[in-house]
């Protein structure tokens, strides 16, 4: 008997195609499964992108009809001039009813500091009684406000629930504080409303829901004027209003929340998730749709998350009859093929990005993600492989430390944002006047360090002291201030020749730099022993 047709060969080979055609089921099953799920998947997610766009929508609506009733009030203030409190509450009480997440509108004037006293005064005399201009210290008290050349402070507020006494913002000088004063002026060199991001209101003891402010500056005889100097000078004040996102989104939103959506309005700091009552809170996560929103200047994300309620709502029952359809050998082959090529391609396409992240973060540990300089690891593997090459070699190498001179003073004065321009202008002063063998690099802060390879002590000295020319007649604009801020640089060099030590060479170095600030900054000094 031929040996291929004994049973053992005859078994092997019907288990063989048994297996064979069992995979090939199985691949045509789970491929059917496959394009039923993600058949449903383009539903929920085409239904979630109408949701999101309604959503949008109504967002918008409600904002813009919450800016006209800003306008009606900030109208009969620039048309008023002497308005009271009195009248305020009653034009503003129509509002609260029109608009049920409208919490607190304030108005709050320019007061320019030799305006001040007057100010206050005219003020105690209309009715507030101890009235005064304040901003919170440390511990949350009251202090009087620092002068300023201009002040922001709330004079009328009203409420929709009572204040009290130690809630009340009557006073605050909101030009205290660089987040809310960026939104006013950004609102007054706009003209139009500004919205502000999303913060915790303080109503009462018991209610302080995450809310935003939309501010609208109020000009002279109502109008806005066209040029941005006009805009300036003929500045009244503000007209604010501080919104619930929690009451924004249900009552816009009612009919989409109890479809079974869970809504997520949020910035960088604050969250607020709505869903309506009795909808479950079990999120179907692999759905969720962000949208970007520009309120009035104010980006948030919205996060639109369907409930696995929602998801099963939209599956389709004809949909399952395909895999019933699609078990023909032919079809089943075709579906084979292509899921392995998707697997191929995506491997390829996988490998590639893995590659390339690889390469970013190769770069990212060895540079400062600010300046782009090399941070201090990679400055300190550069200084080693250079002592080592002055061991085997000889020659000699120079080492600067520099510290800009009253750094934080900058930060102090035009804020991190203008201090950040500056170490980027000072990077950009160094690596134009170093060489291609010299290494440069960011240690922390404001100091920084340049190897100069092949460089004796008075080269350095002449390297320094022209950077340090360098540095001290370049200029920084800062856009946000529209001015030019300068700064100056004290610079400490240590040079060694032949062999020597990495730590103690670094310590020389600081010790020139100690000299330097400690002789009056803006200068250069040479490690000289001791």
């Amino acid at each position: 008997m031929n040996k291929w047709f004994s049973p053992r060969p005859v078994r092997e080979g019907f288990r063989f195609y048994n297996t064979l055609l069992a995979l090939l089921f199985v691949g045509a099953l789970f491929s059917s499964l496959s394009l039923v799920g993600e058949h449903q998947n383009r539903r929920v997610e085409n239904e979630l992108r109408r949701i999101s766009q309604r959503v949008e929508r109504d967002l918008v609506e409600s904002l813009r009809l919450s800016v006209e009733n800003l306008e009606s009030i900030s109208n009969f203030v620039a048309f008023a001039k002497e308005p009271t409190y009195a009248q305020f509450v009653r034009l503003t009480n129509q509002y609260f009813d029109e608009n049920p997440a409208l919490m607190i509108v304030e108005w709050q004037p320019v007061v320019r500091e030799e305006e001040r006293e007057a100010f206050i005064s005219r003020a105690r005399l209309a009715g507030l009684n101890n009235f005064d201009i304040w901003e919170p210290g440390d511990n949350g008290e009251h202090l009087r406000a620092l002068p300023r050349e201009v002040h922001i402070p709330v004079y009328f507020m009203h409420a929709r629930n009572v204040v009290s006494a130690d809630i009340s913002t009557l006073g605050l000088d909101l030009a205290w504080s660089p987040e809310r004063l960026n939104s006013k002026i950004e609102a007054r060199d706009s003209g139009r409303a500004s919205a502000s991001q999303l913060f915790t209101a303080i109503t009462s003891t018991e209610y302080r829901p995450t809310a935003f402010a939309i501010s609208l500056p109020v000009f002279e005889d109502g109008f806005t004027p066209s040029s941005l100097e006009e805009r300036r000078q003929r500045l009244l004040g503000y007209m604010a209003g501080v919104f619930a996102v929690e009451t924004v989104l249900s009552t816009r939103l009612r009919d989409t929340l109890a479809r079974g959506v869970t809504l997520t309005l949020s910035d960088e700091g604050h969250q607020v998730v709505q869903a309506a009552p009795g909808v479950a809170a079990q999120r179907a996560t692999a759905y969720d749709t962000a949208l970007q929103l520009d309120l009035y200047g104010s980006t948030l994300t919205l996060l639109v998350s369907p409930t696995q309620a929602f998801v099963r709502a939209q599956s389709d029952a004809l949909a399952w009859l395909i895999p019933g359809f699609v078990l023909a050998f032919g079809l089943v082959t075709y579906s084979f093929l292509r899921r392995l090529e998707r697997g191929n391609l995506n491997l390829a396409a996988a490998q590639k990005e893995l590659e390339s992240l690889n390469g970013q973060l190769t770069v990212l540990s060895q540079h400062d993600p600010l300046t782009r300089a090399l941070n201090r690891r990679a400055f300190e593997e550069r200084a080693a492989e250079e002592m080592a090459r002055l061991d085997r070699h000889g020659g000699s190498l120079s080492l600067l430390m520099l510290d800009l001179d009253h750094f934080k003073a900058i930060n102090d004065r035009w804020g991190h944002k203008a201090g950040d321009l500056v170490l980027i202008d000072f990077t950009r002063t160094c690596k134009r006047v170093t060489r291609s063998i010299d290494t440069f690099a960011r240690l922390g802060g404001e100091e920084f360090a340049i190897l100069l390879p092949k460089a004796s002590s008075d080269e350095a000295r002449h390297f320094a002291e022209r950077l340090r020319q360098e540095v001290e007649n370049a200029k920084t604009r800062s856009p946000e201030h529209d001015t030019q801020i300068s700064v100056t640089v004290s610079i400490g060099i240590a040079t060694i020749n032949g062999k020597g030590n990495l730590d103690t060479f670094l310590g020389e170095a600081d010790k020139a730099l100690y000299v330097a600030k400690q002789s009056g900054r803006n200068r250069v000094s040479v490690y000289s022993g001791g």
